[in-house]
């Protein structure tokens, strides 16, 4: 069962893959040095000695590049696993309403993943700026710090919670509807009948 595509990896097993990405990439940290130093020669400073922010950003990199497919395989299974509670979600009227609530307080899947990946993108940007002069050895200036990117999360549109919420609350009224038709329908006999 180690290889079930459909079970979703605990946050342990995530954790142990980060931590042993960190300690492999650590523990060869001078050769990524090398290696990226060899793969970006027009970012090799006049002085090769290593640094430790060279070396930091090296063993990052690697950290990330080895826990990347571990994360986005955690996140599809995730997103798997959700569509398929979805797909049964009118089975049960306490899914519905948990959904709804998560959706409306901003702390629903589709939010985490929309800001992961925001985020991403954001680190992505800041890489790109600041990598060159790490590697070159070149200090920040003060109109370096001003043009950083700075993070701003954009929430989704209402339509879009909207159109998560209202099929399961839609479908909730009308399954109330239909147990209220029926109760009356019920009563009517049940007093016709005294």
């Amino acid at each position: 069962s180690g290889n079930d595509s459909s079970r979703v990896p605990s946050r342990m097993e995530y954790g142990s893959a980060m931590r042993a990405a960190e300690n492999d990439a650590q523990q060869k940290s001078s050769e990524l040095l090398a290696q990226f130093y060899h793969e970006h020669t027009e970012l090799v400073a006049e002085e090769k000695r290593s640094d430790f922010v060279s070396t930091y950003y090296a063993v990052q990199s690697d950290v990330e590049s080895n826990v990347m497919p571990v994360a986005l395989d955690f996140e599809k299974r995730l997103m798997q696993q959700q569509a398929l509670v979805a797909g049964f979600r009118f089975f049960s009227p306490a899914v519905v309403v948990q959904e709804a609530l998560n959706d409306l307080a901003g702390s629903s899947l589709a939010r985490q993943q929309s800001y992961v990946t925001q985020l991403r993108h954001f680190l992505s940007e800041w890489k790109a700026l600041l990598a060159p002069k790490i590697f070159r050895k070149q200090q920040l200036t003060p109109s370096d710090y001003d043009a950083l990117p700075r993070f701003v999360f954009q929430e989704e549109r209402s339509s879009a919670i909207a159109s998560r919420v209202l099929p399961g609350a839609g479908g909730l009224l009308i399954l109330t509807a239909a147990l209220l038709a029926w109760a009356i329908v019920k009563l009517r006999r049940f007093q016709l009948v005294r």
